[in-house]
């Protein structure tokens, strides 16, 4: 169920705890077609993300009668999402005022939600986390996006960033319970730091591991059935293509 990413509306249960993330992805990816549906551009896009952050904050309103809202709208997820792309605009088409207010009000839905979401936590699950310091770190990542979308680490063109980046998923997938096991088994002999090395690098190795003895070759084998299965649609429609009246081949 976990892997249709429809394991929330099915009320099953995640397989693994950060697998939470992934009905909010596909959300968002669901939403993003109505965008894309009716055509990409400049406009669309940046009225589209003030109309999704507003709806946001109305969903979480006392009295809120339209369910699906929360669904499509979630508090501090939507946030996130506008600030992001807000940010790719700025990448794409260069800042502007309207996209500086976008982010500015993306980032102030986010605070606002997020300390809200910590002291939820606190107060129902009795989890002591500071939202400042949440706030702070997600700050500094807004910033470093910030710095890209802005296009002031061009200059920086190391090879390994796009490794980096494509062991993101694989890592996302095995982190948690692999990285729970790992601790529970040397954190008594070797003590803190020792494991957190430990766990970092043998996660990170997994991941790297992964994808390229499984993500990579199944890749391939997608990409090419899928341009085979293109090719073959393109041969039947060709051969099934009525003659044109009153021409005659030569």
């Amino acid at each position: 169920t976990n892997m249709t990413m429809l394991q929330v509306p099915l009320s099953a249960q995640h397989l693994v705890g950060a697998y939470w993330t992934l009905w909010v992805e596909l959300t968002f990816y669901l939403i993003f077609l109505l965008v894309i549906w009716r055509g990409l551009d400049y406009r669309r896009v940046s009225v589209f993300c003030w109309l999704w952050l507003l709806a946001s904050v109305l969903v979480q309103q006392p009295g809120n009668q339209v369910p699906i809202l929360g669904i499509f709208a979630q508090p501090l997820n939507t946030a996130l999402f506008v600030s992001g792309i807000a940010m790719y605009l700025m990448y794409r088409f260069g800042p502007d005022l309207q996209l500086w207010g976008l982010l500015a009000a993306g980032w102030l839905v986010m605070q606002s939600d997020l300390v809200q979401h910590a002291d939820g936590l606190r107060h129902d699950r009795g989890m002591d986390r500071d939202p400042y310091i949440a706030l702070a770190l997600v700050t500094v990542f807004y910033l470093l996006v910030l710095a890209v979308a802005l296009h002031k680490l061009d200059r920086v063109g190391w090879r390994w960033f796009a490794t980096a980046g494509a062991l993101v998923y694989p890592l996302y997938l095995l982190h948690e319970e692999l990285g729970w096991a790992m601790i529970r088994t040397v954190y008594g002999t070797l003590g803190a730091w020792p494991t957190l090395l430990l766990t970092v690098a043998a996660m990170v190795l997994a991941a790297w591991l992964l994808h390229h003895l499984v993500e990579r070759p199944s890749q391939r084998w997608l990409r090419a059935r899928l341009a085979r299965e293109e090719r073959d649609r393109a041969d039947r429609g060709t051969q099934e293509s009525p003659p044109v009246p009153g021409r005659t081949d030569r």
